[in-house]
C-alpha cells in the first residue's frame, strides 16, 4: 500500500468545490484516510492484483502529493468507492518531485509554456458500475476542479490493453494522422520507445472506435506523442496525451451546462 496522502492535500479539499451528486452516486475529492484506503483496495483489484507488494508500492508513491476524485455508490449495503481518478497538480507537487509521465516522456517545453499543469492518471471504475452517467459525473467534477484551480494544461498516459501494438495499429494510425502534437511541442521519449509511424496502416479506425476517455480528451483538443511504449507490468500499450487550456476552455463551459 502507499503512504497515504499529505496533510496539505487533505486540508485543501474543503477549498475546492467539485462535489457532484446524482441519484445513487456522489463524485468528490477523497478527504479521509478511510476513503484513501478504499481507493487502494479498488486499484489493487483492477490494476495490481498480479503485482508484488513492492511493485504496488513503487507504482503508488506519487499518491502522497495527489488529489483523488472518487465515485461513491450509495447502496443498500452502505457507501462504497467504485471509481477513482488521480489528479497530480503542479501547484501541490514539490519541485523535487516529478510527474509519473516524466518517467517516459520529456515535455519540458509544455511545462514551461503552461503555469498550472495537471496530470490525470490511475482512472478506474469497478466493472459493474461502468456506465456513461458515471463517466459524465466524473468529467463534470474534474472540470470544476480544473476551472477552480485555473489549470492551463492537463496530460497523462493513455493506455490500450495488451502489449501487441499492431492490434491497435488502426487506432494509433487515426491518432497519428489527426491528433499529432506540433513538432516544437512534441513530447520526447526518455526510454526505448517505438515510433507510431512504424506500424501505420491504411485501415484507419473511426472516431467511435476510440476508448471513451481518449475520445473525451480529443474533443477538448488533445494531442499525442509520436512514440508509444509497451508495458509488461501493466500489460498495456500507451502514448502521451495532453490538452492545453486554450483548446479545452469552451468544452469546460459546455459540460458545465449539462
Amino acid at each position: 500500500m502507499s503512504k497515504g496522502v499529505s496533510k496539505e492535500i487533505l486540508a485543501s479539499v474543503a477549498e475546492i468545490p467539485c462535489k457532484i451528486s446524482a441519484g445513487k452516486y456522489t463524485v468528490k475529492l477523497a478527504e479521509t484516510e478511510q476513503e484513501i484506503q478504499q481507493i487502494e483496495i479498488l486499484r489493487e483489484k483492477i490494476f495490481f492484483k498480479h503485482l508484488s507488494e513492492e511493485q504496488r508500492k513503487s507504482a503508488e508513491t506519487r499518491d502522497y502529493y495527489a488529489h483523488h476524485l472518487i465515485v461513491i455508490h450509495h447502496g443498500k449495503e452502505g457507501d462504497q468507492v467504485v471509481g477513482t481518478l488521480r489528479l497530480i497538480n503542479s501547484q501541490y507537487l514539490p519541485r523535487s518531485e516529478k510527474f509519473y509521465s516524466q518517467e517516459y516522456y520529456q515535455f519540458d517545453q509544455l511545462l514551461a509554456k503552461n503555469k498550472h499543469c495537471l496530470e490525470l492518471s490511475r482512472f478506474c471504475i469497478e466493472e459493474k458500475f461502468r456506465k456513461g452517467s458515471i463517466l459524465l459525473l466524473i468529467w463534470k467534477s474534474a472540470m470544476n476542479y480544473i476551472n477552480h484551480l485555473k489549470v492551463d494544461m492537463m496530460f497523462g498516459i493513455s493506455s490500450f490493453p495488451g502489449q501487441e501494438a499492431t492490434e491497435h495499429a488502426n487506432v494509433l494510425s487515426l491518432l497519428h494522422r489527426d491528433y499529432l502534437a506540433e513538432e516544437e511541442l512534441m513530447p520526447q521519449p526518455t526510454k526505448s520507445a517505438h515510433p507510431i509511424s512504424s506500424i501505420l496502416t491504411d485501415d484507419v479506425a473511426k472516431e467511435r472506435q476510440l476508448p471513451t476517455l481518449v475520445r473525451g480528451y480529443l474533443k477538448m483538443g488533445g494531442k499525442i506523442s509520436d512514440h508509444y511504449y509497451t508495458d509488461p507490468i501493466f500489460n498495456t500499450t500507451f502514448v502521451f496525451l495532453y490538452v492545453e487550456f486554450d483548446t479545452f476552455k469552451n468544452y469546460v463551459q459546455e459540460i458545465g451546462k449539462r
